[in-house]
């Protein structure tokens, strides 16, 4: 077995364990109104597909709701959540981030319209926010990765760190690598319930770039490793670093800046079109390949390519079906097939 990637010393023994808390992502990925673990049901998207997986309890009229039929192979392929893992840390390990977890979810109820202070108790609040960058990094479930500078610093201070215990002890040791460490907490509370069913809530994390960057539902975190990069001038995830939201550190904070939902639904619109002009930009790309694969020269006419974006977007599909990878070669096998004499003659033409 291998070894535990926080203490590096225990065997990884522990199983089911979320990289990003439950109490965040329980209102993206949950079946609606389920409230246990394991009743995920969670959508990964990238330019060239969109994976689906789902927890060990989800009901098989959930599932036929949203795949139809589902083989044997599927079921045994999805059956977990992207976002939980096994086999990763140990027992101990798992615990301290439960801790984490347990100590902010706490903080939630705290709803303020102006700027507020979500816990006087900044150091654990900070080792909270990095215990979920650290998780998503190593684990290689999302976008986000720490350098591997980084991922050794905060590896470090979430190995000594223990939450509810004296820590002048930690701060002591470790105040120059906690100096240089600032984030900034945007919320819009409750903005699930408060937009249309339609628009939902997700989970993004920005790609290479300082500072580390996450949405997940209501919140979006900025962490910044360095000073240096405060100064930073582009920008770097959909505006938010350039809100001026109140800087936190592990000795003023954990401060919360507010969104309306008005306020928080521009980020979430800009979000929805840089997937969808990703994901555009790959369909065409790779139907353009195809036409010339095809012995055509240019680009597959346009009305072509609407028909085939048309017929995989269409509500008659499956949820748990649409814009996959399979479902795009398929829809575009059956659109270029119907429209063959019209692409010979084209070819003819030419």
């Amino acid at each position: 077995m291998n070894k535990c990637k926080l203490c590096a010393t225990k065997d990884a023994d522990d199983t089911g364990s979320h990289v990003v808390p439950h109490f965040l992502l329980k209102r993206i990925f949950n079946i609606e109104n389920a409230k246990g673990r394991d009743q995920e049901i969670s959508f990964k998207i990238s330019a060239s597909d969109v994976q689906m997986s789902f927890g060990r309890s989800v009901q098989p009229e959930k599932l036929e709701e949203l795949f139809g039929e589902l083989t044997d192979e599927e079921l045994e392929a999805k059956a977990m959540a992207d976002l939980v893992v096994d086999y990763e840390w140990c027992k101990s390990c798992e615990k301290k981030f439960a801790d984490l977890e347990s100590f902010y979810a706490k903080t939630l109820a705290i709803e303020k319209g102006n700027e507020y202070q979500s816990t006087a108790d900044s150091l654990t609040a900070l080792m909270f926010w990095l215990s979920i960058i650290w998780r998503i990094s190593v684990t290689g479930k999302n976008n986000l990765r720490l350098s591997a500078k980084d991922e050794r610093k905060i590896r470090n201070l979430l190995n000594e760190f223990e939450s509810g215990k004296d820590s002048q002890e930690f701060i002591k040791k470790w105040t120059p690598v906690l100096n240089d460490i600032s984030y900034q907490v945007y919320r819009s509370p409750d903005y699930y319930k408060k937009i249309d069913s339609e628009h939902g809530t997700f989970l993004l994390d920005g790609k290479n770039m300082q500072p580390y960057a996450m949405m997940v539902d209501e919140f979006s975190v900025l962490i910044y490793m360095k000073k240096t990069y405060l100064r930073q001038i582009s920008p770097a995830f959909f505006g938010f670093e350039k809100l001026n939201g109140t800087l936190s550190t592990y000795t003023s904070g954990g401060n919360v800046t507010p969104l309306s939902v008005e306020e928080y639904g521009v980020y979430v619109s800009k979000v929805v079109g840089f997937m969808k002009d990703i994901k555009l930009g790959w369909y065409v790309a790779k139907l353009n390949r195809l036409y010339r694969k095809l012995g055509h020269q240019g680009n597959m006419p346009k009305h072509i390519v609407d028909e085939i974006i048309t017929q995989m977007t269409s509500d008659e599909k499956k949820l748990g079906r649409k814009y996959t990878y399979e479902d795009f070669a398929k829809t575009t096998r059956e659109v270029v097939l119907k429209h063959h004499v019209e692409l010979r003659q084209i070819r003819k033409k030419k």
